[in-house]
């Protein structure tokens, strides 16, 4: 690189940039992961989550207390608690009116089921590229 030359982050311009072949494939991965994007958006899993969700919305108390009941489901599940069973048992008798109501019920069903497919893909891309994460259990 020139001395004089500003450094560019264009990968037209070879002063600085990315080489072509490592530009071409991060191109394909993104290109790649546009279509990965549009197939997630088509899915059904997606499509009544979003619906659902819309549906809620349409009521301000319904949607203060399902994610209420949401939050404080997931600070459980990433609490990393012993008891783990107890405290989940407890938020159900607590927010035992959001699994009475049908639609908000219906919703929490299309939310783990969206949540579980990205979950695998999340799971399928880690377990294909052989990225070491194993520095996470120590």
């Amino acid at each position: 690189m020139e001395e004089n030359k500003e450094r560019s982050y264009d990968p037209s311009n070879h002063y600085g940039s990315i080489k072509s072949r490592e530009y071409t494939s991060m191109k394909k991965v993104a290109e790649t992961t546009q279509d990965l994007i549009q197939a997630i958006q088509d899915s059904e899993m997606y499509s009544n989550y979003h619906r659902l969700y819309a549906e809620i919305e349409k009521n301000p108390d319904l949607v203060k207390r399902v994610n209420e009941y949401r939050k404080r489901r997931f600070e459980i599940h990433v609490s990393n608690t012993q008891d783990y069973s107890n405290m989940h048992e407890e938020l159900l008798m607590e927010f035992k009116d959001i699994h009475r109501n049908e639609l908000a019920l219906e919703f929490l069903i299309a939310e783990r089921h969206f949540s579980n497919m990205m979950k695998q893909i999340n799971h399928t891309i880690l377990d294909s590229v052989n990225m070491d994460i194993s520095f996470l259990g120590e």
